[in-house]
């Protein structure tokens, strides 16, 4: 359901929906342009403080090996890029993934990617076009 929200969704229902609340959210979709329902919207509320939290518990300087990260830079290539060394790095990441609660770089990606928490598609792309 967040994803769908995420990704600009405009209703969440599941495939075992009856066909008359099916209908009442397409209605309510066209005429209003979003019917997720309250609980869905806590938890989406809920879900954008836990991303927000996390986020902000970044150091700038965490924060921004992050986003080499997340564009698949190396730590040697994250390294170079910040001009810090590549232990330093390492310690970065460690903090990264811990206050990220991750277990690994992958997750870390999958979940920053899925959430689109730092408006990250686009900041990514450019990362990219200038490597």
């Amino acid at each position: 359901m967040v994803c769908a929200w995420t990704a600009g969704g405009s209703a969440f229902v599941l495939k075992t929906v009856e066909i008359d609340e099916l209908i009442e959210v397409v209605r309510a979709v066209a005429g209003a342009g979003q019917a997720f329902t309250p609980a869905q919207r806590q938890r989406i509320r809920t879900w954008q403080r836990e991303v927000e939290a996390r986020l902000e518990a970044l150091t700038p300087r965490q924060h921004d090996v992050l986003l080499l990260l997340v564009a698949g830079y190396t730590n040697p290539e994250i390294a170079d890029e910040l001009v810090i060394s590549v232990k330093t790095v390492e310690a970065h990441v460690s903090q990264v993934l811990a206050k990220l609660e991750a277990s690994s770089r992958r997750e870390v990606i999958a979940w920053v990617r899925g959430s689109d928490c730092l408006g990250a598609r686009e900041t990514f792309d450019a990362i990219r076009l200038v490597r």
